[in-house]
């Protein structure tokens, strides 16, 4: 019912996870769609472009009170440890590689103790527009992965 009222705070990333993530490999296939629009379906200038991201993050406070990532906090929430993302995307018709590092934030490092309790949540996301998340893009844009790998230490 969240989905209708509150699109951005409905949908909850992450699963609990027991290995620190390292990079993120895969292949992608990406196709604009047409007309740019907003929020409001309004249409504005620009072309339409994807983005993939990937995050660690520590899903519980420090007063045991489960964290909860979603579409309204996934890029700057203080509970982010590990966060990366790719750059240089391109429309491509060809499977084209992808790759990129998850890199430290906020200063935290990880405590093996936790990791061991699956105190960290781990996501990916695949998104056919880089500001979907702001509901704006281009309807029609595709995004087709495959052979994704998640390499872990």
């Amino acid at each position: 019912s969240d989905a209708l009222t509150a699109p951005l705070s409905a949908t909850h990333f992450g699963i609990p996870f027991r290995q620190i993530p390292t990079a993120i490999k895969g292949y992608y296939k990406f196709k604009s769609g047409e007309q740019m629009t907003d929020a409001k379906g309004n249409e504005v200038a620009g072309k339409d472009d994807f983005n993939i991201y990937a995050m660690l993050y520590e899903n519980t406070d420090e007063n045991g009170n489960q964290v909860v990532l979603d579409g309204t906090n996934s890029n700057d929430s203080p509970y982010l440890v590990l966060y990366g993302k790719i750059a240089g995307q391109r429309e491509a018709e060809d499977w084209t590689a992808f790759s990129f590092d998850l890199t430290p934030m906020n200063g935290k490092v990880i405590d093996m103790e936790k990791l061991a309790r699956f105190g960290y949540s781990f996501s990916i996301v695949f998104s056919s527009s880089l500001k979907g998340d702001l509901f704006t893009g281009a309807v029609g844009s595709t995004l087709m992965i495959d052979d994704v790998e998640v390499e872990c230490k």
